[in-house]
């Protein structure tokens, strides 16, 4: 099984007010219940996956090899483990280029399956884009607060 994610909202929160994600390292933290979740996965038998739209590349806030190694960063700190080049994706153009991989469209999602070489997977998002990519890309979605089984939206 492939668990793929996506990123801000659903794994990691900006620390910078009223930034929606991190541009730079320091600038994230881990949202609730994350780790201890993924501890209980066991990834020798199963897959992580990352799907995530940096739109912030395209507006100049950060460079495409920043939001790969934050990523990374962030895998690793949720998981304890380095992530397999290929399983994460992202999509660096501004929400209004109308590109082939920004969620809500399933293209990273395809991208990761095929990595695998498996569509045994499942999405977890936190916003209505994530639903619509899972969707489209065929496969079963869950809601990062009910994952992560959240009382309140962190």
């Amino acid at each position: 099984m492939i668990y793929i994610f996506d990123a801000d909202g659903t794994l990691r929160a900006s620390t910078v007010p009223s930034q929606p994600c991190p541009n730079r390292t320091g600038e994230w933290k881990l949202l609730p219940n994350v780790k201890k979740t993924l501890k209980k996965i066991d990834w020798s038998k199963n897959h992580i996956g990352i799907a995530s739209n940096q739109g912030g590349i395209a507006l100049g806030y950060l460079n495409l090899d920043t939001a790969y190694q934050l990523c990374c960063d962030m895998v690793v700190e949720a998981t304890g483990r380095w992530p397999p080049t290929g399983c994460i994706q992202i999509c660096p153009h501004a929400p209004d280029e109308g590109c082939a991989c920004r969620k809500p469209k399933a293209l990273m999602l395809e991208h990761i399956m095929r990595f695998y070489g498996t569509r045994d997977a499942m999405m977890i998002g936190d916003m209505e884009s994530d639903r619509l990519a899972a969707e489209a890309a065929g496969i079963p979605f869950r809601w990062a607060a009910d994952f992560f089984e959240w009382q309140a939206r962190p």
